[in-house]
């Protein structure tokens, strides 16, 4: 696996996550 192709799997999941994060804290039901 390259290198590079690791760091932004990695950066696109840290971005989904925080994505997350934001939603379910935004969302009185969550």
């Amino acid at each position: 696996m390259r290198d590079e192709v690791f760091k932004s799997n990695l950066v696109c999941a840290f971005i989904v996550l925080i994505f997350i994060t934001t939603i379910q804290s935004l969302l009185p039901s969550a």
